[in-house]
């Protein structure tokens, strides 16, 4: 949770001040913060940054404005006047539906997503988005950046493509050679946007929903996504009750590691 200087601190740095000077109490330095959002089966993320900047990944269904509640619940618990950035990582219902309701609820900065690639069942989400989004709208490709300030937001994968270089210590994976292979899965699971999120040597990959065969892209022969010290985390780890759960990153200094972060199986380590 996000710590604050109690009142009794305030006045015993006062008391302590040399005569006739007053200092101001240092500034407690934040967290990173992360809101694992529950749209029941879906997925949306809200991440706050040291800074004050908000990033939210994705945005549940539609579903009578359900979704878009909770995520605005969120933001108020997290003090957000409004969101600053949001990425929309590909296309399905369950990933996009809220967003048009959430506008409505919450100011939104800028948008980022895969581009206007669609399968025809999916192409009036992408209109509906289109209209929010407006000129606010931004479309990314593998290597740009989300410009969070006081973190590092990586596009790693987008429109069926990959980051071409190994980033964070990656390289050549031995462990490629019996790993298991499948074939595509739907088109828009391929278009997926991807995001790597560095804050000093913490490290969060947030793939949404991209498929086995572009995964094993990012892993096979080449790890392309490095190590991950401390824990990686899946967006399918979420709060599987109640509206959201926070988890938190302290700091401050470069050496910041994960509180309770969910664990999960590290594919790009593993060649999976």
């Amino acid at each position: 949770m996000m710590k604050r200087y109690s009142t009794a601190a305030a006045l015993i740095t006062l008391a302590l001040a040399a005569p006739g000077l007053t200092r101001a109490a240092p500034a407690q330095p934040r967290n990173l913060d992360f809101y694992w959002i529950d749209v029941e089966g879906g997925a949306s993320t809200l991440i706050v940054s040291p800074s004050g900047e908000s990033m939210l990944f994705d945005t549940g269904y539609e579903v009578g404005d359900r979704d878009a509640k909770r995520i605005y619940a969120a933001a108020q618990q997290a003090g957000l006047k409004q969101i600053d950035y949001v990425v929309i990582s590909h296309w399905h219902a369950d990933h996009v539906g809220g967003l048009a309701a959430l506008a409505k609820m919450i100011p939104i900065g800028r948008f980022f997503d895969h581009g206007d690639a669609v399968q025809p069942e999916d192409r009036q989400r992408l209109e509906g988005y289109k209209t929010v989004a407006g000129g606010k709208r931004t479309i990314v490709k593998p290597g740009d950046n989300i410009p969070l300030k006081g973190v590092q937001v990586q596009v790693v994968a987008s429109d069926e493509k990959l980051i071409a270089n190994p980033v964070n210590g990656g390289g050549p994976n031995a462990l490629c050679a019996n790993a298991p292979q499948m074939g595509p899965a739907g088109p828009e699971n391929q278009r997926m946007v991807g995001l790597m999120l560095s804050y000093g040597k913490f490290k969060y990959l947030s793939l949404a929903d991209l498929d086995w065969q572009k995964e094993m892209e990012l892993s096979c022969p080449v790890n392309k996504l490095g190590r991950f010290g401390g824990a990686r985390i899946s967006r399918r780890h979420q709060a599987a009750s109640g509206d959201h759960e926070q988890r938190t990153a302290k700091g401050p200094g470069p050496n910041r590691r994960p509180l309770q972060a969910a664990q999960c199986p590290r594919r790009a380590d593993r060649g999976l």
